[in-house]
């Protein structure tokens, strides 16, 4: 029969994996912005006579500009762990760091001994567990967050002037 703390372990090891997932996908993202923005920059001074082009890079630049502060702001420490006061269905993945983020020590205990019919060995060491399991979770589930917000941004900033290229070469009425 499985035990708690065994259970606990995996989740915890699943979260881990998550957190270096998010913390490589940040990592590159403000790699993939520092080459964008140095690149638009040395473009932005070779069409610095064109108007429209050197508006639309200065613009680029600026939105990369806040998609890699957000990347960054992922990789500050959270140091403080709070439990999320977020309604789960019963039916809830209990293997997905993002619903686990939203569980209090106890609550998680709970549902786990109850879903899987788990014995338990030292509750004061599995509460424990739970916890870290819990705030390694939540983090993992921040730094994805962020880094959706700031892909959201470079997007925004890539492929608005790509559409409007896009829109100038192909679909434009007055196109001599």
């Amino acid at each position: 029969m499985k035990t708690v703390e065994g259970t606990l372990k995996e989740i915890y090891k699943h979260s881990l994996e998550m957190l270096k997932h998010a913390e490589t996908k940040n990592a590159a993202l403000i790699s993939f912005n520092g080459v964008i923005i140095i690149v638009l920059i040395k473009m932005a001074v070779d069409f610095k006579d064109y108007t429209f082009f050197f508006y639309y890079f200065c613009f680029t630049i600026a939105v990369c500009c806040v998609s890699t502060f957000l990347s960054l702001t992922s990789l500050v420490a959270q140091l403080k762990d709070k439990e999320n006061e977020l309604e789960l269905p019963e039916d809830a993945n209990l293997m997905f760091f993002g619903n686990i983020a939203h569980f209090s020590p106890e609550e998680l205990l709970k549902t786990l001994k109850s879903r899987y019919n788990l014995r338990s060995k030292d509750d004061n060491y599995e509460r424990d567990l739970a916890r870290a399991v819990i705030v390694t979770a939540q983090i993992a589930k921040r730094k994805h967050k962020t880094f959706n917000t700031a892909m959201a941004w470079t997007f925004s900033g890539v492929a608005t002037p790509l559409s409007v290229l896009i829109y100038k070469l192909f679909f434009d009425p007055n196109r001599k």
